[in-house]
């Protein structure tokens, strides 16, 4: 549930980027360099589910250690 809700914030960031057209993050979000497709944003999507993970279990296991 945890990387599913990361994901979906990830997703949502490409397709805010792209509704409201911002040029600067769209050049940070396009990754394989021919614009912004669904392999750019299932990648950060994936970041994103990653990222939410680590936060969720990692940090505050190091954290109590």
């Amino acid at each position: 549930m945890t990387f599913l809700s990361g994901a979906i914030a990830g997703g949502l960031l490409v397709g805010g980027v792209v509704a409201l057209d911002l040029q600067a993050a769209r050049a940070v979000i396009d990754i394989s360099g021919n614009g912004v497709d669904v392999r750019d944003a299932a990648a950060v999507a994936w970041i994103f589910g990653q990222m939410a993970l680590v936060f969720r279990f990692v940090l505050p296991a190091m954290m109590h250690a």
